[in-house]
């Protein structure tokens, strides 16, 4: 319990507790579970004061913000569900001044990575194959899968097209690249028929695929950036095969020639 790590570094004397830290998930959707978090660690840190005489330089509430992404299961639209980060952060506030004794002003500390990044990526990736299931479903098998959308066990993502396509929309599954049956980014989409060559470009893609995406069956691709002014630029170059081998070091006793 927190509790006792701080008897702990109070009896130890060595240390001094300078702030709290507190996650309480991630894609939290109830703005007041940011309330009550704030209550509990306001409340916990006038303790620890009155208790041990730690005063507090900040207090961390961790990350969790939900961004535009949508998780499977979830009917409505995002920008139906997901509050706006004003309301998110018109709890916290209001309720660190109701909390807070006057003239105490701890800094406050927020990690929320997923809603400043994911917007800003999408994923392209290039039909290879297109075929029929047997019960009727078309099915398009694209070169990325949960090798680099690590996130499709949990979210739908928003999928385009690259091209106007003549038609009428309909029930589809996209395959990825690999040889496993959970290699599937969408489970069912409607798309308009689409040929080889053709892309699907996956929105928003920004958190936690990059820093989970792996070399497995194909390379990662490359990461270009867009200015606001149209510029690209390649902030990242498409791997090769030298990028999985550089770091491979081979024992000198199993090296051609070598007899030891």
């Amino acid at each position: 319990m927190a509790i006792e790590a701080a008897k702990r570094i109070f009896k130890g004397g060595r240390l001094q507790l300078a702030g709290l830290h507190c996650h309480i998930g991630t894609f939290i959707l109830d703005t007041g579970a940011y309330a009550r978090q704030v209550v509990k660690l306001v409340e916990f840190a006038y303790q620890l004061k009155k208790d041990f005489g730690f005063s507090f330089e900040y207090l961390d509430i961790g990350g969790g913000l939900p961004s535009m992404s949508k998780l499977k299961g979830v009917y409505l639209p995002p920008d139906l569900s997901i509050p706006s980060v004003e309301e998110y952060a018109e709890k916290i506030c209001d309720t660190l001044s109701q909390k807070l004794m006057p003239n105490d002003f701890p800094k406050l500390i927020v990690e929320f990575g997923r809603v400043m990044i994911d917007e800003s990526a999408s994923l392209i990736s290039t039909i290879h194959a297109v075929k029929k299931l047997p019960d009727g479903t078309t099915a398009y098998i694209i070169d990325a899968g949960i090798n680099l959308l690590f996130t499709s066990f949990w979210y739908k993502f928003n999928i385009m097209i690259d091209r106007e396509a003549p038609g009428m929309n309909e029930y589809s599954v996209v395959y990825g690249p690999l040889c496993m049956n959970i290699d599937v980014p969408d489970e069912g989409v409607m798309l308009p028929r689409l040929d080889r060559g053709a892309r699907l470009i996956f929105w928003p893609v920004g958190a936690y695929n990059n820093t989970q995406w792996m070399q497995f069956i194909t390379y990662r691709p490359a990461v270009v950036m867009i200015g606001e002014k149209g510029q690209i630029d390649v902030i990242r170059e498409a791997e090769d095969l030298t990028d999985i081998k550089r770091r491979e070091k081979i024992p000198d006793r199993f090296k051609a020639g070598n007899g030891k």
